[in-house]
């Protein structure tokens, strides 16, 4: 892992992101073209890039405060084609990739506790969109033969429907404390 990251007051990354960019290098290692979906401070991404050989990354993000600090993170890993989308995952003009990675926000609106930290909320709440549409966002933005990484909390009802309802997509890699990290597979059906 770069020891320099920058990071905002608000939210820290954690083990959460650097293990899944860790298992997405040993599932997806030849991925070209990468997004980093929910990038906050794109360190999932970056931390992608350094391990493989990718050609060009783009990093979608909702809360502009993150912009700075992520082309900030993007100098130290300059030997990539990069593009910063600041924006709702939902409209975003996202392109098609062969590895999407996601650490998303782990809550749905109204569960979870709230933080008095509006930025921080964000960070860790669907404020728009839903995990339903996250994964939709996922397979519309793959190419034939891309895959998504993503990490969740298994034991939160609206993630156990989404698996459920992409349950031809969605494969568990592993298990790690409270948190999953899945595989979302393109089927012929997406």
């Amino acid at each position: 892992m770069h020891p320099d990251y920058k990071q905002p007051s608000f939210y820290h990354f954690d083990e959460d992101s650097t293990s899944l960019a860790k298992i997405a290098s040993k599932e997806y290692p030849n991925a070209k073209k990468v997004l980093d979906l929910c990038a906050g401070s794109g360190v999932v991404g970056l931390e992608y890039c350094l391990n493989n050989n990718v050609k060009i990354i783009h990093f979608n993000e909702l809360q502009v405060q993150f912009e700075e600090i992520l082309l900030s993170n993007i100098e130290l890993v300059n030997s990539v084609e990069s593009k910063v989308i600041i924006d709702d995952f939902r409209k975003a003009s996202l392109e098609s990739y062969d590895l999407i990675l996601c650490n998303p926000p782990y809550f749905k609106k109204g569960d979870g506790r709230v933080s008095s930290d509006s930025q921080k909320q964000v960070c860790r709440t669907f404020e728009t969109g839903s995990s339903v549409e996250l994964i939709q966002t996922i397979l519309k933005s793959l190419n034939p033969g891309g895959m998504g990484v993503i990490v969740y909390p298994y034991n939160l009802n609206h993630w156990k429907e989404c698996k459920e309802k992409f349950k031809e997509n969605i494969k568990v890699l592993q298990r790690s404390g409270k948190v999953e990290f899945s595989l979302i597979i393109k089927s012929d059906l997406n």
